[in-house]
């Protein structure tokens, strides 16, 4: 993978922010933020950056040498995104309290982790999901608070037939009440990249950091869980897209992470053997490690590039699989006896799944749509 992975912005503006956006680190960057760059306002504006950069800006004196219509803009997104994160914060803290008295065990993880081991303040990291890793156990008292609460499940969330998701898939997305901001997704298990790679509750449960939300007992990632997590999840927005780069939010959480947080070199190398995600990990990192050279220990990436992938994985990797990978990581994961079933209800959903997902009951535009993403990736 080359360079061209990551987007130029995030190249000048991520050791920028760490350092804290300071003049003597200007280049052309700081060009376009003083004369008030529309292309690179829309590109910030994309990534939900400029909440953050607004109060760089502002907590180091540099202001005044903005465009006013370019500092008005960052200035109007910070205060949205300040009035986001309240309410969003408050809904949270419900969330978690039905939980804790429900008896439901969770871990807190990707933005809301990150609004609070990262970020200073939640307005410099907006975001619009609650993500909680639950045990496949504690679904339906999780599902249950969750109605009590006013959110519903999602139509994408609809079962093909009883019990499909909770065997097959990984997650259930709920929609907030008619006024909130905020949906939930309750996972029992972290995957990536069609579902191939996967980390299981278990192992991430036992190093799971016991940590405090205004006052309600939360857990969180061990800082080399968060670190594959991330990684993870950045390698499979672009898995198959080879001229797209990687979204500056998701660089910049990444830089935040391996700058903030006491990652466990050792520890990292052992959990990614163990999660088999070698071959993403080496794939992400080693792009970082060309914009932080002294963020990323070079004996890790050396240790990853020895992983020779298996057949199942060299499949995955050659991107031409199209949606036949989601077939693949069933295949490779799940044992025979449960391969029928899998296969039934992808060509056979029960009636009331086709009228929440389609609208009709009509197997004819089902199968017509379904045998339509069985289309090989162009190179």
């Amino acid at each position: 993978m080359s360079l061209s992975r990551v987007s130029p912005t995030i190249s000048k503006l991520s050791p920028i922010l760490l350092a804290g956006l300071q003049k003597t680190a200007a280049n052309e960057l700081w060009e376009s933020l003083t004369q008030g760059d529309p292309i690179l306002l829309a590109e910030l504006r994309r990534d939900g950056l400029t909440p953050l950069i607004y109060m760089q800006l502002l907590s180091h004196g540099l202001t005044g040498g903005l465009n006013p219509t370019f500092l008005a803009a960052l200035q109007h997104d910070y205060y949205c995104s300040f009035q986001a994160a309240a309410y969003q914060e408050q809904e949270a803290l419900r969330v978690f309290q039905d939980l804790n008295k429900a008896g439901v065990e969770f871990i807190l993880l990707k933005g809301a982790d990150l609004r609070m081991r990262v970020y200073q303040d939640p307005a410099q990291r907006p975001m619009v999901d609650l993500d909680l890793l639950i045990s496949r156990q504690q679904l339906p008292q999780a599902q249950q608070v969750l109605t009590h609460l006013g959110y519903r499940l999602a139509s994408a969330s609809a079962d093909p037939n009883p019990g499909f998701r909770e065997l097959f898939f990984y997650e259930l997305a709920f929609e907030p009440p008619s006024a909130g901001n905020l949906f939930v997704d309750l996972h029992w298990e972290i995957r990536a990249v069609a579902g191939f790679y996967r980390l299981p509750l278990a192992p991430l449960r036992d190093q799971a950091i016991l940590s405090n939300y205004q006052g309600v007992p939360v857990k969180l990632l061990s800082p080399e869980h968060l670190l594959i997590h991330l990684c993870l999840h950045m390698y499979a927005d672009l898995h198959g897209d080879r001229q797209s780069c990687y979204n500056n939010r998701q660089v910049l959480d990444l830089a935040l992470v391996l700058a903030r947080l006491p990652v466990h070199w050792p520890q990292l190398l052992e959990d990614i053997g163990r999660f088999q995600c070698q071959a993403p990990l080496l794939s992400v990192l080693s792009e970082m490690r060309q914009i932080f050279p002294d963020a990323i220990n070079p004996t890790v990436l050396s240790a990853l590039s020895r992983h020779r992938p298996k057949l199942a994985e060299r499949m995955l990797l050659s991107q031409r699989l199209g949606y036949l990978e989601h077939y693949l990581a069933v295949f490779h994961h799940e044992p025979f006896k449960h391969w029928p079933r899998y296969l039934a209800a992808k060509l056979w959903p029960d009636p009331e799944y086709l009228l929440q997902t389609l609208g009709s009951t009509s197997r004819m535009a089902y199968l017509t749509g379904f045998l339509g993403r069985f289309r090989p990736r162009s190179q």
